[in-house]
């Protein structure tokens, strides 16, 4: 821009462009770090809407008051509890997250098997889709996974439903 002989590049004021929402993909101590950075260099959380991802849901950050108020999605718990007991009960151990995928996958396939056809891809698209132990999704023609979520709020130190998950697609 020095060099520049463009005598409009020179005279570039700078524009305060205000926002509303900040949309933070960290979990843990990277969210809590990161949110207090923002608090402390004038991001006020009580004026921007902190917005995150399912991996907020971790009783860690509940202690960051910039956090208060921030909004993430995450899946439906409705079946979670009862499959996490079973499979404690029976393993020792917590069950990852990333295992009720697995057992989602299995019930696709089986209501596959019950429309006795061989496997087909059309078969497993399905407008209404299934409802899997972290809540309703469905396949689309695209190769995509399309799921309802749940909208989670922090308000006092707890994670509380701000808009419960669409039921049905």
């Amino acid at each position: 821009e020095e060099n520049s002989e463009d005598e409009s590049l020179i005279n570039i004021e700078k524009i305060e462009k205000p926002f509303d929402n900040v949309f933070i993909a960290a979990s843990g101590q990277s969210l809590t770090v990161l949110a207090s950075q923002l608090q402390y260099n004038n991001v006020d959380p009580n004026k921007v809407q902190f917005l995150g991802i399912a991996s907020w849901e971790d009783k860690s950050i509940l202690s960051e008051p910039a956090l208060d108020g921030g909004l993430f999605s995450t899946t439906s718990q409705l079946y979670q509890k009862d499959i996490s007991r079973i499979y404690r009960n029976s393993f020792g151990k917590n069950m990852p997250k990333i295992s009720m995928i697995a057992y989602d996958i299995l019930a696709l396939l089986n209501s596959a098997e019950n429309n006795k056809e061989s496997l087909n891809i059309n078969t497993l698209i399905n407008e209404e889709g299934f409802l899997g132990l972290r809540g309703l999704f469905r396949l689309n023609n695209n190769g995509t996974v399309e799921r309802a979520h749940d909208i989670k709020i922090i308000k006092n130190k707890k994670f509380n439903i701000n808009e419960k998950a669409k039921e049905v697609f």
